[in-house]
């Protein structure tokens, strides 16, 4: 199988990975791929939906190799139905690999080209966004557990940004307006031929 082509997005949660990468896609040639919308997805009557609901209302991570079962099964689909064009897409991955274990399993399948890095010096400024966002999650209206998804993120993701070389790195400043931030990221993504 070749590999899906992709470009990493990486950041806590509420610093905008998701506005940003919308922004993206509008220009054609890249398909987000997010984990959280995945989850968000899963029947929560079948035992994987229920295990992972349960887990995330918790405000913990699902384990490593059930994400990458469920993304590699879940990119396959969108493959199928038409969804996503590995031919012409670069996926927008947002929310995998977020462990050191997960950058290792996910490299059978997919090829990162680039890491977008966005960073929010102000822990205050994410948290006021996730919980002015209401996605109707339940962990997205308790400060505590957002708190403890920032800290999750800076300890279990943030240093998968060492596993890449430094040259494919973006890191971009999100406390800025989302134009602003758009427009620099427009200048530096990855761009298939």
């Amino acid at each position: 199988m070749e590999k899906y082509q992709a470009i990493l997005v990486v950041g806590a949660p509420g610093v905008g990975k998701s506005t940003y990468s919308k922004e993206i896609v509008k220009d054609g040639g890249y398909f987000i791929f997010s984990t959280g919308d995945m989850f968000r997805n899963l029947n929560p009557k079948t035992e994987m939906g229920a295990k992972a609901k349960e887990i995330m209302d918790r405000g913990d991570l699902v384990d490593d190799e059930t994400v990458v079962k469920l993304a590699k099964e879940t990119l396959q689909r969108f493959a199928q139905e038409g969804k996503f064009d590995p031919e012409k897409d670069v996926l927008l991955l947002d929310g995998i690999p977020r462990t050191l274990a997960q950058v290792e399993m996910v490299k059978d399948f997919i090829e990162v080209k680039q890491v977008v890095s966005y960073f929010v010096e102000d822990e205050q400024i994410m948290v006021d966004r996730i919980m002015s966002r209401g996605e109707g999650r339940s962990d997205d209206t308790d400060e505590e557990i957002i708190r403890k998804r920032i800290q999750k993120y800076n300890e279990a993701t943030a240093p998968i940004l060492r596993k890449y070389p430094q040259e494919i790195l973006i890191k971009l400043d999100a406390s800025r307006t989302i134009t602003e931030v758009v427009e620099e990221l427009k200048e530096k993504i990855y761009r298939r031929n």
